[in-house]
């Protein structure tokens, strides 16, 4: 069997790249676990709300997932990470990963996703616009090289897909070939992969790594001297500026910034900002630790979450847009003070009860 035809054997799309990959990685090695329990074991749900000023990127965002999740996955599962970034050599990628596969050692490239997507809708390379939401990489899974051709897998689509080498040099070194005005620079399309090799601990089985988890998890989230933008500070210091926004803000990039939350409550954290995925988590972790408290504080998460996305999908409503581009902030304001007070007794419950959860563990 082919590592394609292992790779696809166990395959599971997902949600966030770095977490999906990760996870197939794993059922490449035989240890097959759910997105949810891959979030949960991550020890990386939060609430982290950053501002133009202090953000990598020009924007407001919220993320309800921490960047440090192959890390985190990397400590439970005790497996080795690699993580590199392959010098500008278009022409020996074939070499690089080669050297990699016949190792049996998966490649996880950060490519350049809307340029994947305007490819494989049939769009011409000199037709591409960058969006100025396009501003990170998205890992695929690199299972093969043949001839001239890459075989790889993408985070929600089941099937392997095929491109030449240099369509493929586009994507990984974007960056360094087309460039972008704006972009998250921890997160750039200049050659980053990762790998992962022989996990030796099988972290959903074990108690002691669950209950580590979601220790890390109320921890960082409550934690006294923690940034203002981060955890449940972090949930009220984001209502509190909304109110403070006035008609000078910069329209276009409110705009830009609410889209971006969009995309990062949904694709990338799951739903809820990883509040639907990290109930499903706990519910897993429930049966497994046969606790009907755990699965009670589930139910709660679930909740949340379907309060964040709720709250979100308005904020995107295309008469909320309208009224931004207008300098009319009002009804943006009326929206985040009818969820706020709500949103925050529901996260500060669900995080208390799961604090005292561990604590009588």
């Amino acid at each position: 069997m082919t590592l394609t035809e292992t790779y696809k054997k166990n395959y599971l799309p997902g949600f966030d790249c770095r977490m999906t990959t990760f996870r197939n990685n794993l059922a490449f090695y035989g240890n097959n676990l759910s997105n949810g329990m891959i979030l949960g074991l991550s020890g990386c749900l939060s609430f982290i709300y950053a501002t133009p000023v202090e953000n990598r990127i020009p924007y407001y965002t919220i993320l309800g997932v921490t960047d440090q999740t192959l890390e985190g996955l990397a400590s439970v599962f005790g497996t080795y990470l690699t993580r590199g970034e392959y010098t500008f050599q278009p022409a020996s990628i074939k070499e690089f990963l080669t050297s990699n596969l016949d190792k049996n050692i998966l490649v996880n490239a950060a490519i350049n996703r809307p340029l994947l997507n305007h490819i494989r809708q049939g769009g011409e390379m000199r037709d591409f616009v960058v969006h100025p939401t396009n501003v990170g990489f998205h890992f695929v899974t690199i299972t093969g090289v043949e001839d001239e051709m890459i075989t790889f897998f993408e985070t929600d689509y089941a099937y392997p897909l095929k491109c030449d080498i240099e369509t493929f040099a586009h994507l990984w070194f974007f960056d360094n070939i087309h460039g972008r005005a704006i972009f998250d620079s921890n997160q750039m399309c200049n050659g980053k992969y990762y790998t992962i090799q022989y996990p030796c601990i099988a972290a959903q089985h074990k108690k002691n790594m669950l209950i580590y988890s979601i220790d890390k998890v109320t921890t960082s989230y409550f934690y006294g001297d923690a940034p203002v933008r981060h955890g449940l500070k972090g949930i009220e210091n984001f209502f509190s500026e909304i109110q403070k926004w006035d008609a000078g803000i910069d329209k276009e990039c409110l705009v830009n910034s609410i889209y971006f939350m969009k995309i990062l409550e949904m694709n990338l954290s799951g739903g809820g900002f990883g509040r639907k995925l990290y109930s499903y988590f706990l519910g897993e972790t429930s049966s497994l630790l046969e606790d009907e408290a755990l699965r009670s504080i589930a139910a709660e998460f679930r909740s949340t979450g379907r309060l964040w996305s709720d709250f979100i999908n308005s904020l995107c409503s295309r008469v909320m847009i309208d009224s931004i581009m207008e300098g009319e902030l009002e009804p943006l304001q009326s929206l985040a003070h009818s969820y706020s007070n709500e949103i925050l007794q529901a996260e500060t419950r669900q995080f208390e009860r799961l604090k005292q959860w561990v604590e009588l563990k």
